[in-house]
């Protein structure tokens, strides 16, 4: 398959036109193709999900066996470190490509 139609199919498929746009600047930075860059997103998307149900449990420890002082630190710790992570590690694409590899 050449770009063109796997794109089509991407778009089918539930990616957008800024999704599709956002994958051909990942596409020329390291000149991957879009079958191993899905792969990689879709491994991105599951190490950070596994990264956020970790702090989650984190914190919930600290709800139920920590002091107010350490619950407080914590939840401002987990307001600023989630943004940070959801913007650095593209999430929604590596949502979209892990539906779209379960799909195939």
């Amino acid at each position: 398959m050449n770009s063109i139609e796997i794109e089509e199919k991407l778009t089918q498929n539930g990616f957008t036109g800024k999704d599709i746009a956002a994958m051909r600047q990942y596409l020329g930075k390291d000149g991957a193709t879009y079958p191993s860059l899905l792969g990689e997103l879709r491994g991105r998307f599951i190490v950070s999900c596994i990264l956020l149900a970790i702090l989650t449990f984190v914190w919930i420890f600290y709800i139920f066996n920590g002091d107010k002082a350490e619950v407080l630190s914590f939840s401002f710790t987990m307001l600023l470190v989630i943004p940070i992570f959801y913007f650095m590690t593209p999430m929604k694409l590596g949502f979209k490509a892990f539906m779209f590899k379960k799909k195939l």
